[in-house]
């Protein structure tokens, strides 16, 4: 039975660790999915292969290459889906409802294209600059 007890504590310590960790790890949003080529960014510069559950974080820049598309799930709720050939920055992203103090996000799209569903994040706080618009 103690052993048992333990197990189930131990387990239950790991579940909590991996959450916290990935809450750290996904400051701004998470990968939904990638294909072809997708990397992302960071402020240090080196690049890192998108997938299925990749962290995207402030600073970082999303590039998708021929044949690459990435869609992103913001902590608001907003979605992203970048086609290819885009680069897109995340130069900040905080939201009240994932527990931050204020709405603020700060996003650019240099090339390509995009579309996107706003999340729950307040419409004044949010800043898409892109150098076309539809």
């Amino acid at each position: 039975m103690r052993k048992q007890i333990l197990g189930l504590v131990a387990a239950c310590f790991a579940m909590l660790t991996l959450s916290t960790a990935n809450a750290a790890a996904t400051d701004a949003g998470i990968v939904l999915a990638a294909s072809g080529d997708a990397t992302a960014k960071g402020d240090g510069g080196a690049a890192r292969k998108l997938e299925r559950r990749s962290a995207i974080n402030a600073g970082d820049t999303v590039v998708t290459g021929a044949g690459g598309t990435v869609q992103l799930r913001m902590k608001d709720g907003t979605v992203l889906a970048l086609g290819e050939g885009s680069e897109f920055a995340v130069s900040s992203y905080a939201s009240k409802a994932a527990g931050d103090t204020q709405d603020s996000a700060t996003l650019k799209l240099v090339k390509g294209s995009l579309m996107q569903v706003t999340g729950n994040m307040q419409k004044s706080a949010y800043s898409l600059e892109t150098p076309h618009s539809t």
